[in-house]
């Protein structure tokens, strides 16, 4: 498995004809990729056309629709880079060998202003401009004919780079049970095979010092991380984009603020306590504020009184109640 970290900064800037004027756009803010919503907003960006393993099979990019004129219709004759696909029915692909990790500089936008139907007003096409060859090429899109999951835009890659390059975290290695080992790795890979790395302990403190897009595939973001005795590793960029994706990688702050939770519950509620609310347990005795420590909230709660007090029923999603006799746990149904 090989590792392009530095594929977009050789990236050249090219000078063609100014962008056409576009009312009710905004700038776009390099806050994410290219999606249906925010193309419009993508004109003077380059756009990088991923690898994709569907795609490779089938000889060609089935679902992108590059032309080399501007038809609303569809016409494999203006098929940018066309060949048969391999797949039985043999209809006209963009050659996959011919586009894959090409960039694109988008250049216009146009409105599908010549449309009879309705419908068709919510087609748009983007002029590009491939940044080597200069060739001139048209994507179009709709709502529902979206491509853009191909794409990736280099100044959102940049941005990524700019804001999660030297952030620190905490490996978690968590896994969870009932998933088989393929779909329940640790999180952390070696740069050399893209095998789990297995040696690293949990807890441990790693920092993010690049990132980097994995050849092959799908072109998947990762993040390069690294510690000072076990060295370089990478982790799927949803890991550190959203740490509660797999519980496995933990931003430095959270860890922290779980640490200055933990030693508050142990100091509250005593060891063994808080041992059961770390595990996610409850017991007979608890108080409404454990069972939130250990449970969460419930989503509903019913209420009676009467001259025996105040009961309660908790309900949670998960089929399961907690029931309470003036605020102490009486009765747990799984």
């Amino acid at each position: 498995m090989s590792l392009s970290s530095s594929a977009f900064s050789q990236i050249s800037k090219i000078y063609v004809e100014q962008p056409a004027k576009v009312e009710n756009t905004h700038p776009y803010d390099s806050l994410e990729n290219i999606n249906f919503k925010n193309a419009k907003q993508h004109i003077g960006q380059t756009i990088y056309l991923k690898e994709d393993s569907w795609s490779k099979e089938n000889g060609g990019y089935v679902l992108i629709h590059l032309y080399t004129i501007p038809l609303f219709e569809s016409n494999n004759n203006a098929l940018y880079k066309s060949v048969p696909s391999k797949d039985i029915n043999g209809f006209n692909v963009c050659d996959y060998e011919q586009l894959k990790c090409k960039s694109f500089y988008v250049n216009k936008l146009l409105p599908n202003n010549k449309a009879e139907f309705s419908w068709d007003k919510n087609k748009w096409c983007l002029q590009l401009v491939e940044t080597t060859s200069k060739d001139i090429v048209y994507l179009f899109f709709d709502e529902l004919d979206n491509p853009f999951r191909y794409f990736l835009t280099t100044g959102y890659f940049e941005k990524l780079k700019k804001t999660y390059i030297g952030k620190e975290y905490i490996y978690k290695d968590f896994r969870w049970e009932g998933l088989n080992k393929e779909d329940n790795e640790g999180g952390l890979y070696s740069l050399n095979d893209g095998t789990e790395r297995t040696d690293i302990p949990k807890d441990t403190r790693i920092k993010c010092i690049d990132m980097a897009i994995k050849s092959g595939g799908d072109n998947e973001i990762i993040a390069i991380m690294e510690n000072s005795k076990y060295g370089k590793s990478y982790t799927r960029f949803c890991e550190i984009e959203n740490p509660d994706y797999g519980n496995k990688i933990q931003t430095l702050e959270a860890y922290n603020k779980d640490i200055a939770r933990n030693k508050y519950i142990i100091k509250k509620y005593g060891a063994q306590n808080a041992k059961l609310i770390f595990e996610g347990k409850v017991k007979i005795g608890f108080t409404k504020q454990m069972c939130i420590k250990s449970w969460g909230e419930p989503e509903e709660i019913n209420k009676t009184s009467g001259s025996y007090g105040v009961h309660e029923q908790w309900v949670y999603g998960t089929g399961s109640y907690l029931y309470f006799e003036n605020g102490i746990l009486t009765t747990i149904q799984n």
